[in-house]
């Protein structure tokens, strides 16, 4: 014979059900109330309810532990104290890739995508195959600057976010133009087999900093992912060489310098490690490229 179940526990599995539906939409409110906040220009967050849709793209630079606005110099830099910044987008833009790909939901997938169309309308500059760098409140770019390293880290960071994302139109759209960028920064950026800082102004920086050479490996072996063009393959396998060779502090107990001059030599005898010196880009580099070279 079956069981029959009592009404008083029908109710009690009613409620405990229902219960766990309703806090699961209530922990989901602040993460839906920092993406709309995080998009808003500094008027709008001040003037407007959190829950207000934002009229402009891009996040709000820096905050205080009490979530009060502040002046951004962490990342600003040229002379520039900027509303918004291509490096923070990039940052949230990796942040969301992985939170989609362990626990997908509808917020954090329509958050990645404002982000993905953030870069193609606004960040990517059609004309020069490049990315802007510092904004103003509305995303207006407000600099002159070619970063040669930024640029080759993040057209492989947007190709891993669609690759998460799993969006067609939006994966099109985007692998074209990061293919784009990273062809152009193979033309400009390369220099007797390192890479070269950025291009401020027209002025090239020729240092050959420790993260652009690992990101640089990641980025061109991506572009021969998509496109077989043997070049970018070539290219990786120089700049790994290029890494052995210069980058690496083969003292004891030393890890890769922070930077070296046009002459490879570590010139500014920065301190091998510190808050924005660490094995994570080089590690992460590491890691890309085996699981890449496994398949």
């Amino acid at each position: 014979m079956k069981k029959s179940i009592q009404p008083g526990t029908l109710i009690l599995n009613f409620v405990k059900y229902f219960s766990l539906i309703a806090a699961s939409l209530i922990a989901v409110i602040p993460v839906v109330v920092c993406v709309l906040t995080a998009f808003k220009s500094n008027e709008e967050y001040a003037n407007t309810s959190v829950l207000a849709l934002p009229k402009s793209f891009g996040y709000l630079e820096s905050f205080t532990r009490d979530w009060i606005l502040e002046d951004n110099d962490k990342l600003s830099e040229n002379g520039l104290l900027a509303d918004k910044t291509m490096n923070t987008l990039l940052y949230i833009l990796e942040a969301y890739t992985e939170l989609y790909r362990v626990a997908p939901s509808e917020e954090v997938g329509m958050a990645l995508k404002k982000i993905l169309n953030a870069f193609s309308g606004k960040v990517y500059n059609k004309e020069n195959h490049r990315l802007e760098v510092f904004f103003d409140a509305k995303m207006n770019t407000i600099s002159d600057l070619y970063s040669y390293d930024h640029d080759i880290e993040v057209s492989w960071l947007l190709d891993r976010a669609c690759d998460v994302l799993n969006d067609k139109e939006i994966s099109g759209k985007t692998k074209a133009y990061t293919t784009a960028i990273a062809g152009e920064v193979y033309k400009e950026a390369l220099e007797n087999g390192a890479m070269n800082n950025e291009c401020s102004k027209g002025v090239v920086d020729t240092t050959r900093v420790w993260w652009v050479q690992a990101e640089a490996m990641v980025g061109f072996y991506n572009c021969y992912e998509k496109t077989g063009d043997e070049k970018y393959k070539v290219v990786t396998e120089m700049l790994w060489d290029y890494i052995k060779e210069h980058i690496i502090d083969k003292r004891e107990g030393s890890e890769w310098f922070w930077d070296l001059n046009k002459d490879s030599e570590p010139e500014s005898k920065k301190t091998i490690v510190e808050p924005w010196k660490c094995p994570y880009h080089n590690g992460r580099m590491c890691m890309e490229i085996i699981r890449r070279t496994s398949k």
